[in-house]
């Protein structure tokens, strides 16, 4: 392993330090901040042996860590959670959209308001997997450019069990944020995606 005084001599130290010019605090500041990446591309690529990523690799792998660090938080903190939906899933599978009927002032649908911007649908249904909610009938609210609105809607069983979710949930974290949660008529859901765009 090189020594500091050759890793400082590598990445051009020494010529800055005898650099004698108006606006040498400045651009020392600037090279030292350029040096000291450099200097620590270099070791990444001693210890790691895979170099430094471009900027953009950088952010996508930084992007995949903040995921799996947000779904490992939410795991640790939902364990009763995932308990009861073990629970839910042995009873039986949520009911699709083909086995139930409702009219349109049955309160059977909740809007949830606060959600990360990339939330996922598998995200909102775990965050709901200890209520009989309907399956596939998470909606997720776009914009017209398809940009996430931070709102989502499902329904559930019946007016009931979407009360009990509402109740227990409210307030709670999906992914990093907490969300508030809205009962709201089956007419309603009908029309999220559209209500989205205005």
């Amino acid at each position: 392993m090189s020594s500091i005084a050759e890793l400082l001599a590598v990445h051009e130290l020494e010529p800055i330090a005898s650099q004698e010019n108006e606006l040498r605090a400045k651009s020392d500041g600037a090279s030292l901040v350029r040096i000291l990446n450099r200097m620590i591309r270099t070791f990444k690529t001693r210890f790691d042996g895979q170099g430094m990523a471009t900027n953009n690799e950088s952010t996508e792998e930084s992007k995949t860590e903040v995921k799996k660090r947000d779904r490992s938080r939410s795991t640790g903190r939902d364990n009763a959670d995932s308990t009861d939906a073990a629970a839910a899933q042995a009873s039986g599978e949520p009911k699709s959209m083909g086995d139930v009927n409702f009219s349109g002032s049955d309160m059977v649908a909740l809007k949830m308001r606060g959600l990360p911007w990339r939330v996922e649908v598998e995200e909102i249904e775990q965050f709901f997997s200890r209520y009989a909610y309907i399956r596939d009938s998470v909606r997720i609210g776009e914009l017209a450019d398809g940009r996430k609105t931070g709102q989502a809607t499902l329904l559930f069983e019946n007016q009931d069990e979407a009360a009990n979710a509402m109740n227990e949930k409210q307030g709670q974290n999906v992914g990093s944020r907490w969300v508030e949660l809205y009962q709201m008529p089956f007419s309603q859901y009908e029309t999220f995606a559209e209500d989205q765009l205005n």
